[in-house]
């Protein structure tokens, strides 16, 4: 009985944290390799420089007021940002892994579970 209530505790604690540490999503920086940025010419990194430069303004810029249309144009300049910048790390060899909240989260707790 004892034992349950720990795991328990501990896993309040655990989803309290990743709860905390991701609630506020918009304020995460665009961040730029910079040894892989070197890699490409003074042109690529200008314009690498400047989607993160808007990536960044725009995950700042209160959205509150915008029209649906508005929003709807804006996440379309996202997601073509984000394909360009994802352009940009596949040709300088670069490797991404994505690991979401949740799946951290479950990762975390099958280990405290298996061990």
């Amino acid at each position: 009985m004892r034992t349950k209530d720990l795991f328990r505790a501990v896993a309040v604690i655990i989803a309290t944290v990743f709860l905390v540490h991701f609630a506020d999503a918009t304020s995460k920086p665009v961040r730029i390799d910079q040894r892989a940025l070197s890699t490409f010419s003074v042109e690529e990194q200008a314009e690498i420089q400047c989607i993160a430069e808007r990536l960044d303004e725009i995950a700042s810029m209160d959205r509150s007021g915008l029209t649906r249309q508005d929003r709807s144009s804006l996440k379309m300049e996202v997601r073509e940002l984000k394909a360009k910048a994802d352009a940009f790390n596949r040709a300088g060899n670069g490797t991404v892994i994505y690991i979401s909240g949740g799946t951290l989260l479950v990762i975390l707790l099958l280990i405290l579970i298996l061990s």
